[in-house]
């Protein structure tokens, strides 16, 4: 119980964080993932292996951000990395897969009323004579792993 306890504060406080400055808060997630590492290890006696195994999403995620230079941010692999240390290889499995799956919902969303609020400004820019370049979307991902978090958690209930 405890476990799921520090995992929600975790990605609580991360996931307002995020969509405040679009960060991670980075030095108490990796305390909170190495407390949960040791809590494994020494707490609750699991092998080494099997806790490196319960890593593997967090490592996947910032293999992702190194090989696509930030675009995924650094912050979320940290984030998975702690909830994974807390949670488990089945939990945060299903925590990043649903965040996946709520985060492209959203992003579309987002990407379909900015582009159909683009397009009417874009056009009024065009009649000024002036040209209009497409913004960017930054969509923070720490809420929809916190939104994942919750439903698992109400399912579980």
């Amino acid at each position: 119980m405890k476990e799921q306890v520090v995992c929600g504060m975790l990605l609580g406080l991360n996931a307002v964080q995020d969509i405040r400055k679009r960060e991670i808060l980075v030095t108490p997630t990796i305390a909170a993932a190495a407390a949960g590492v040791f809590w494994n290890l020494f707490g609750q006696h699991l092998a080494a292996a099997y806790v490196l195994c319960e890593m593997i999403p967090g490592g996947v995620l910032l293999l992702s951000a190194w090989l696509t230079e930030g675009q995924i941010g650094f912050g979320d692999g940290i984030l998975v990395l702690a909830c994974a240390a807390w949670t488990g290889f089945p939990d945060v499995l299903y925590i990043v897969t649903a965040g996946l799956f709520f985060a492209s919902a959203g992003a579309g969303v987002i990407f379909i009323l900015r582009y159909v609020l683009f397009s009417e400004k874009r056009k009024k820019i065009r009649k000024a004579g002036r040209n209009a370049r497409p913004s960017s979307i930054s969509v923070p991902f720490a809420p929809f792993l916190f939104a994942a978090f919750v439903g698992l958690q109400l399912i579980r209930r």
